[in-house]
């Protein structure tokens, strides 16, 4: 695996790219610690490259198929255009998107925009691949160090596996399963999806839920977004909705205490003991 420690980066990049790639000035992007973003600039042209971290593996992602349902979803015009990837080094280069996230945006994005945007993805042929959380949550804990797998988050970890079986996850709609608002593009008023790494057929009720928890958004805006979400694509299934969120916060909770062995700067272990914390409180576990 290609690694991006320190500056080699640059050098390594222009050994791994292709022509016009090799002539590119990069520049490292803030955001991804399961991966190193870097815009690429070629003349005049910007473009995105996206390679993967030591962390992939822990996490159990398929950059094979990341790369598939980004394709798909790109054909559908909700994600930018794969132009180059390579599978041995799980690397990519993708259309430049000349926007922000709604995560840099003060302002809240229109419901209804976002609405359609999420059906349009809910309505596309779903993935082979299928999001089986439990398995995907024992992965995690496995590569959980030792030291942070008390016996109270042992039990903690063990209720949750319970109680996703008694939720029963449908497993029949083609799923980003990380719409966090960093994830969601606004260019020129238009929206778009990036970071497929998670992205499978799953429950629609988990991106809903995501968003929902993620976005900060107030009852009035959410309610807007529901009705148009059930316009577009049938019933939101609210009762679901709220069933998804300790599943969310578990999948998360993991996922922090397995990227706690890192050095970025975000405090992984501090998120993670705030959503145990959370997680602590829900009396339907």
């Amino acid at each position: 695996m290609v690694t991006f420690q320190g500056k080699r980066w640059h050098n390594r990049l222009a050994q791994l790219l292709p022509e016009p790639y090799t002539r590119a000035q990069f520049s490292l992007l803030d955001g991804g610690m399961s991966n190193y973003n870097f815009c690429a600039r070629v003349d005049e042209q910007r473009f995105f490259v996206r390679c993967q971290s030591e962390f992939s593996s822990e996490l159990g992602i398929d950059r094979f198929h990341e790369v598939s349902c980004q394709q798909r979803a790109a054909e559908a015009g909700i994600a930018p255009r794969v132009l180059w990837h390579c599978p041995e080094h799980h690397c990519l280069v993708s259309e430049w998107l000349s926007g922000c996230s709604l995560g840099e945006d003060p302002e809240p994005v229109d419901p209804v925009m976002l609405a359609g945007l999420v059906t349009r993805l809910h309505q596309l042929k779903a993935p082979a691949q299928h999001l089986d959380l439990p398995v995907r949550a024992n992965w995690y804990w496995k590569n959980i160090p030792d030291c942070l797998k008390s016996p109270e988050r042992t039990v903690l970890h063990r209720k949750l596996l319970a109680y996703c079986q008694r939720v029963k996850l449908v497993s029949s709609t083609f799923c980003h399963h990380d719409l966090n608002p960093n994830n969601v593009m606004q260019v020129e008023g238009r929206l778009w999806l990036v970071d497929w790494e998670y992205a499978a057929a799953g429950d629609p009720a988990f991106d809903l839920a995501t968003i929902l928890y993620t976005h900060n958004c107030d009852p009035a805006w959410w309610q807007q977004f529901l009705r148009s979400y059930s316009e577009l694509s049938g019933p939101a299934w609210e009762s679901r909705i709220e069933q998804m969120i300790p599943l969310l916060e578990w999948s998360s909770w993991l996922w922090a205490m397995v990227m706690s062995q890192g050095d970025g700067a975000f405090d992984c272990l501090g998120y993670a003991e705030q959503l145990e914390h959370s997680l602590r409180q829900h009396q339907m576990l």
